[in-house]
């Protein structure tokens, strides 16, 4: 049987726990921290203190002071990836017996799944409808729902230990904030990938007489190289394709067109200096939108979601 890594992120444990929460596995941004549930994503540590089993939310780095409320964390499997979907059966070899260990020496009140799985091997869970209040009550039945410890689940563990079901209906709003994410994302870079496509490659000579007019320097040049950067910046920040990149590409190109383009204050005649004034802000907003796409993909880091590859540049 091989042995599981070592865990970037430390077990939180000692005996007689009330409950111990046990986690897939480390994330990316859990291990670069070195504390379980570090990504500001994860409503981990607000649920603890919204249910009053913290007197307050916790910071990540204050997991030590769960043990003396009478909690502990750990992982099923210790290696770090970018998401549980990432994990292999070879990931959970020895999970079994060292969660059985841990119930048999630590002798906690119970061991709580912050996802739905199942121990890998025999320890397999079975849904089952859940108890009326006081029905085979347990010690410290009064741990509350907030991370819907509400059903509880058939185990091959002995003794006092118990596996449920947790934070199913946060994974159901994350997938759906994910499609959120990338709709807003498609909005967002379509105005980029037509223009780039139809006014800098397709209309070029259109485009260079425009720009020309306005005496923008190198317009044959410039043209083509901007509407370049302008699909592929779109197409980045869609795909999800170094996304962060995608997004500075895109804040580039505004701030190099956007002065050059839209310089309302040139404009003497009236009509003319509202439109340009109007387009000069719109882009503007838009130059807001990328640096926020950019701030998103940095600090989320391989959490963002659906995203083809990870942010080229590490979180700042």
């Amino acid at each position: 049987m091989a042995a599981q890594p070592v865990s970037a992120v430390p077990d939180i444990l000692a005996p007689g726990l009330r409950c111990v929460f046990c986690g897939i596995n480390p994330g990316r941004r859990s291990s670069a921290a070195g504390h379980h549930f570090a990504n500001p994503r994860n409503d981990f540590w607000r649920l603890l203190a919204d249910a009053g089993l913290t007197p307050r939310q916790l910071d990540p780095s204050e997991q030590w002071s769960l043990l003396e409320l009478g909690y502990g964390l750990t992982n099923a499997a210790y290696r770090t990836t970018k998401g549980s979907s990432d994990l292999r059966r070879a990931d959970f070899e020895g999970s079994r017996e060292r969660i059985e260990r841990l119930a048999e020496e630590l002798e906690p009140g119970m061991i709580a799944f912050v996802r739905q799985i199942g121990v890998p091997g025999r320890a397999r869970c079975r849904p089952e409808r859940a108890r009326p209040a006081g029905a085979g009550a347990r010690r410290h039945e009064t741990l509350r729902a907030a991370l819907d410890l509400a059903r509880e689940r058939r185990s091959a563990l002995l003794g006092p230990v118990r596996l449920l079901p947790c934070a199913l209906k946060l994974s159901r709003r994350r997938q759906e904030m994910d499609v959120v994410f990338l709709i807003g994302r498609i909005l967002f870079a379509f105005v980029f990938v037509y223009s780039g496509i139809t006014v800098h490659l397709i209309g070029y000579r259109q485009g260079v007489q425009y720009a020309k007019a306005y005496k923008v320097p190198l317009a044959e040049i410039g043209v083509p190289l901007t509407g370049v950067a302008a699909v592929l910046g779109g197409l980045s920040v869609v795909l999800g394709v170094w996304g962060d990149l995608g997004a500075l590409v895109l804040a580039g190109f505004l701030v190099l067109i956007t002065p050059f383009m839209h310089a309302f204050w040139r404009e003497e005649d009236e009509m003319q200096r509202v439109i340009q004034t109007v387009m000069f802000v719109k882009n503007t907003a838009l130059l807001g939108g990328a640096l926020v796409l950019f701030y998103v993909w940095n600090q989320l880091q391989g959490e963002a979601g659906l995203s083809l590859t990870d942010p080229l540049f590490g979180s700042w």
